[in-house]
């Protein structure tokens, strides 16, 4: 177990699979709690998800007709919100539980397909999407799931995604990023979730440097801001990392 701060070095994925797993098959006190955490305050995860949904829709055009590619969409809780704007949504997720959860969640919606898909075999999710028929997307979007891939992977996935992406289509990234330098948790206990955590948090530079360098010239940073959750909506850590909204834009 141990907490590096501002070196580069790699976490271990079966780590990764186990916490989400043993989440995934835990009765948590509400649905939002298996992704969000905070699992003794759903009140605060319920919140949080509103205003982080009110913030995303003031910065997407989200609306019928569109394609919407969810990347690592745990229990489909961005799904409420695209699938309820009309947009045809698709989920991938690593967990099968995650997956069965947004089944369940998203039960109402028919503009939908959820698939389990391991993101580090984006080539073959890819071939999965497409035959469904969905071969380009207006959003691919992210929330919480680039901090538990080594950097060599997160690049690779980035390198896939032009292909899946209509021309001036968007990249969104909803990602928790550290204030000062990397910080990566390898099996470091959780006294909140009573589980061994690992987890990479980079620096906004950091992480914008590496998107872009995966994405290639044909790509532009069209924001960078703060989710901004109001007072008492922020997760205390002893090492200071606050949620980004990211957006990256395609050339039209």
């Amino acid at each position: 177990m141990s907490r590096i701060i501002g070196r580069k070095e790699d976490i271990s994925y079966n780590s990764v699979e186990d916490f989400f797993e043993q989440r995934g098959n835990s009765t948590l006190l509400h649905k939002y709690n298996y992704v969000m955490y905070l699992d003794e305050h759903p009140e605060i995860a319920i919140e949080r998800d509103k205003q982080a949904k009110k913030k995303i829709e003031s910065l997407l055009n989200i609306g019928k007709g569109m394609n919407i590619l969810d990347l690592g969409c745990g229990v489909g809780r961005w799904g409420e919100l695209f699938c309820g704007k009309g947009a045809f949504y698709v989920g991938v997720d690593g967990s099968k539980q995650m997956i069965k959860r947004a089944e369940e969640n998203l039960g109402g919606y028919e503009n939908k397909k959820l698939l389990v898909g391991n993101l580090r075999e984006i080539d073959k999710i890819s071939r999965e999407v497409a035959a469904e028929g969905q071969v380009k997307f207006d959003i691919i979007f992210f929330c919480g799931v680039l901090m538990y891939l080594n950097d060599n992977d997160m690049s690779e996935i980035l390198r896939m995604l032009p292909q899946l992406l209509k021309r001036g289509g968007h990249i969104c990234f909803v990602e928790s990023l550290s204030e000062e330098k990397r910080l990566t948790l390898k099996d470091i206990f959780s006294e909140d979730l009573k589980q061994n955590y690992s987890a990479i948090y980079r620096t906004a530079d950091e992480f914008n440097k590496l998107v872009s360098n995966s994405l290639g010239k044909t790509f532009k940073l069209k924001k960078d801001e703060l989710m901004d959750f109001s007072d008492g909506l922020q997760k205390k850590r002893e090492h200071v990392t606050l949620e980004h909204c990211i957006i990256w834009e395609a050339d039209k």
